[in-house]
Parts: structure tokens; sequence; C-alpha cells
């Protein structure tokens, strides 16, 4: 049996200390992230958050040196290695 992804998805940009979105973008929940972000220029300094769903790592390196940061969840199967820590 088929698995089909029913709804809908909202992508949004806004500033930091915003109210409203002044970008959003209205797509089928099926439809792949990949067509809104190459329509999102990165911008340095700007802080992005994805769904832990989006894993492009090549896309966060890229985007981390250019001055940008971003949030996401991990996968549950996520395997990774602290490199450094803080004990409070």
């Amino acid at each position: 049996m088929d698995k089909k992804k029913d709804g809908l998805e909202t992508h949004a940009k806004m500033t930091l200390g915003g109210f409203a979105p002044f970008l959003i973008d209205i797509t089928e929940a099926a439809c792949n992230d990949e067509s809104f972000l190459r329509q999102l220029e990165a911008e340095k300094g700007a802080i992005y958050v994805f769904d832990k769903g989006y894993v492009k790592h090549q896309n966060w390196k890229e985007w981390t040196e250019n001055g940008c940061f971003f949030v996401s969840r991990l996968n549950d199967n996520a395997e990774y290695q602290v490199l450094e820590g803080q004990l409070n």
C-alpha cells in the first residue's frame, strides 16, 4: 500500500524581531522542500529553522561558511560526535 502525504506545508521567512512573515510559500505536504530552498537566498547573520526531516549537510556547511546559522532537530537515528562541551 502506498503511503500518501495529505495536507499543506508552509514555509515562511520573517525578521527576527518581526510580527509577521514577509514571505510565505504554501505547497502540498508531499512537495519536496528543495523547491522552496532553491528560491531562498541565504543571508549572512540570518537564522534558519528546519524540520528534522530536512538533512542537507552540504547546504548547512556552505551556510555556516557564509555566516548563516541554522537550527534543526536531529533524526532519531542520527550519528554524531560531540567535539566540545560546556559543564554547568
